[in-house]
């Protein structure tokens, strides 16, 4: 894999991460939100609703007390007043008790309340006529025994009711704290995760890289001081094996040139001038070295050639003709002694 892939896909991993990061962080808080709204929006209000009837339920049954602490009248009617005005608000409360009701076990419920406060306002009424007529004693077996049941189970309903509620707002609170929790654990998950990730793709990338370019320097600086001995092999397949490639090409060029020049100087110590070697196999500058070589053999070789030629006619008494060619240096003033 090419380093820029290999970049491309360590990042885009950790940019998926931070994008499950932002998407999942809103997706978490709207959910809190939304449980939020609910208990606000119908647990709360149910509350306060079952509060209000509790606080009614109290009133009638202080109401019903006071009636037979007094003995005007008046006073007992007014007490009485009191009864009825807490019936119209129970009424009206548990109206909108069951229009907030939302499960069939709420609605179960709302009717069972419903069923005992009937039959607890007829009760009331019962305990009224008994206390207009003044029949303190059957007023109070009917209240310590029927009407007592009544308002037992009465109460105990909405109690329960009441109590339910808050129940499921502490599970619904509860529920929320460990959804906050679990999400700060995830979210933190995310970036302890993405920090990670991001240290391990950058000490591999980082290995992958600087492992074959101190190589390729270390060989660059053997092969500088002229040891074409070196370790240019790499396992991976990235632009670091391209370079690595390219030095093994340079090296072998350098090599074979090292070779063709050594070729050369041995025949020329061993007296075979006509030696050259093939520049063909080279491109460039390097081309141009090899030729430059050889056409320098050439040079050297042309006016030994002559002279020899001239020392050995002139040794068997044949006068050659003068030398014409152009030469310069060291040969030309060869040149003019055969001349003379």
């Amino acid at each position: 894999m090419k380093i820029s892939a290999k970049l491309y896909f360590s990042f885009g991993l950790v940019l998926a991460i931070l994008v499950a990061f932002v998407i999942f962080a809103p997706l978490n808080m709207s959910s809190l939100t939304s449980k939020m709204d609910e208990i606000r929006s119908e647990n709360v209000q149910k509350l306060v609703l079952l509060s209000d009837f509790k606080e009614n339920q109290n009133v009638i049954a202080r109401a019903l007390r006071n009636m037979f602490l007094i003995d005007d009248p008046k006073l007992i009617e007014k007490e009485w007043e009191r009864v009825l005005e807490a019936r119209k608000n129970l009424g009206n409360l548990l109206q909108k008790l069951r229009e907030q009701a939302k499960t069939s076990d709420e609605q179960k419920t709302i009717n069972e309340i419903t069923a005992l406060r009937e039959k607890y306002i007829d009760g009331q009424n019962i305990i009224f006529e008994l206390r207009k007529q003044n029949d303190l004693k059957m007023a109070s077996t009917y209240i310590m025994g029927e009407f007592r049941e009544i308002q037992n189970k009465y109460f105990s309903l909405v109690n329960d009711f009441y109590s339910q509620e808050l129940k499921y707002i502490d599970e619904t609170v509860l529920g929320g704290k460990n959804s906050a929790t679990n999400a700060r654990n995830i979210l933190l998950g995310f970036g302890i995760l993405g920090i990670i990730l991001g240290l391990v793709f950058a000490a591999v990338i980082s290995k992958g890289v600087s492992k074959p370019i101190n190589k390729a320097v270390e060989a660059s600086q053997r092969i500088s001081r002229g040891n074409m001995n070196v370790d240019l092999d790499v396992k991976t397949k990235d632009e670091t094996s391209l370079l690595m490639e390219a030095m093994r090409n340079m090296v072998a060029n350098i090599g074979s040139m090292v070779k063709d020049v050594k070729m050369l100087s041995e025949a020329a110590i061993n007296g075979k001038l006509d030696v050259r070697a093939d520049s063909s196999k080279y491109e460039g500058e390097f081309k141009e070295l090899i030729d430059g070589i050889n056409g320098t053999l050439d040079a050297v070789i042309g006016p030994l050639n002559v002279a020899a030629e001239y020392i050995d006619r002139i040794s068997k008494g044949d006068i050659p003709p003068v030398i014409v060619e152009d030469y310069k240096g060291d040969f030309n003033e060869i040149k003019n002694n055969l001349n003379q």
